[in-house]
């Protein structure tokens, strides 16, 4: 199939054709108004870039090979050609309120109940910076999970442009991209190499893709 958009799956859940307003084929690199990349904006599209980006890594990864990612700290929304997991199963979140209810119970510091070498994506959206613990390690142990070639897409605020501690009381960590890539992704390289960095250019997050060796 030449068009990612074009990948249908019966059993999964539907309801992200909206995204392909803002972006083509759900490529997160093509917004149709590029403008609007900018957080400062009252009308920004920051957000769809954002879920755009976790859309396209799934379909990318998981619905070509016809495998099954994780979403993680996703709180139940769903991501096509991933289970949705989270730390918490209630229908009063703790920190946000309203319900979250995951597919499946799974904290992000502890992938222990999943198996090594089985999965071909974990994905997140906002999720990095709330998990407890020393990040280069919780990496690490992710790449543990990862299939040959398996690949990390995540998104993390970016302190350049927000007081991440400020933001939400739940946050555990705060970087620039500069910091992280220091701090986190070059202490990694020698089970991680990185494949895409800091390329969303939206003045509110950065990107790390990462794949196994």
């Amino acid at each position: 199939m030449s068009k990612l958009s074009e990948i249908k799956n019966s059993w999964y859940p539907t309801g992200h054709d909206y995204i392909l307003d803002y972006f083509e084929d759900y490529d997160y690199r093509k917004c149709r108004e590029p403008w609007r990349l900018d957080y400062s904006r009252a009308d920004n599209w920051v957000g769809y870039q954002q879920r755009a980006f976790v859309i396209w890594w799934a379909l990318e990864r998981c619905a070509k090979m016809g495998e099954v990612g994780l979403d993680i700290g996703s709180a139940g929304v769903f991501t096509p050609y991933c289970l949705s997991t989270d730390k918490y199963m209630t229908y009063n979140h703790p920190d946000y309120g309203g319900q979250c209810v995951p597919q499946l119970l799974l904290s992000g510091e502890d992938l222990s109940i999943i198996g090594d070498n089985t999965i071909p994506l974990l994905v997140g959206n906002h999720v990095f910076e709330h998990l407890d613990g020393d990040p280069v390690e919780i990496l690490k142990q992710w790449a543990t999970k990862l299939k040959h070639h398996g690949v990390i897409a995540q998104i993390v605020p970016d302190a350049t442009y927000c007081d991440i501690f400020a933001m939400d009381k739940s946050h555990k960590h705060s970087w620039t991209a500069p910091q992280f890539k220091e701090q986190v992704l070059d202490k990694v390289v020698d089970v991680l190499d990185i494949m895409e960095f800091a390329t969303l250019d939206n003045k509110f997050s950065f990107n790390f893709v990462v794949r196994k060796k």
